[in-house]
């Protein structure tokens, strides 16, 4: 099932609440035309699970009109796949927010195409590194923040940087949260 939903704060906790869900079917499933794959009156179609979810989000959104629009979403679904059609449908009151994998590759914001070159500009700058070695040279700069975290106030320690994803296509800000564990978390947004 792919769920969307509200993220609201509840005595002081996030909570998500559904809004709507979709059944998520296999390529294979819908193919094979067994039984329990039919539906009477109605054709049943594959998506994937970007697709469903990009559907749902579009179709809230149009009762927002005027909002800018948040989408909070797991790595999986942080990518090209579900952000390409929503910013298409909502423009650029859309926002991601999503975790990143450790291993992603970063590059720098492409420079400013110069007049009289040849050839296409550039779509991004030179490689940066994977988020976990940007890490680990930007933890030095890392500055300290007070967040609600779980059920309480926590000091994290901080670290941003603009950067070019090519999954997206798109300059996005990334973010490393420092807990006291050392550990970095790689948010996207």
């Amino acid at each position: 099932m792919v769920f969307v939903g509200l993220l609201k704060r509840i005595n002081g906790r996030r909570a998500c609440l559904p809004l709507s869900h979709r059944f998520y079917l296999s390529k294979k499933a819908i193919a094979s035309k067994s039984d329990n794959m039919n539906i009477p009156d109605i054709a049943t179609s594959f998506h994937t699970k970007q697709q469903q979810a990009a559907e749902m989000i579009i179709h809230l959104a149009y009762h927002f009109v005027g909002v800018p629009v948040t989408v909070i979403c797991d790595g999986w679904f942080g990518n090209d796949g579900l952000f390409k059609p929503l910013r298409k449908h909502l423009g650029d009151s859309l926002h991601l927010l999503s975790r990143l994998r450790s291993n992603i590759v970063l590059y720098s914001i492409a420079p400013k195409p110069t007049k009289g070159k040849r050839g296409r500009s550039r779509k991004h700058g030179n490689r940066l590194g994977t988020c976990a070695e940007i890490a680990a040279r930007t933890k030095i700069l890392a500055s300290s923040h007070r967040v609600f975290l779980y059920g309480h106030y926590r000091e994290v320690m901080v670290a941003t940087k603009l950067v070019m994803l090519k999954t997206l296509k798109c300059p996005v800000r990334v973010v490393w949260v420092f807990r006291h564990n050392g550990l970095p978390s790689f948010l996207l947004t």
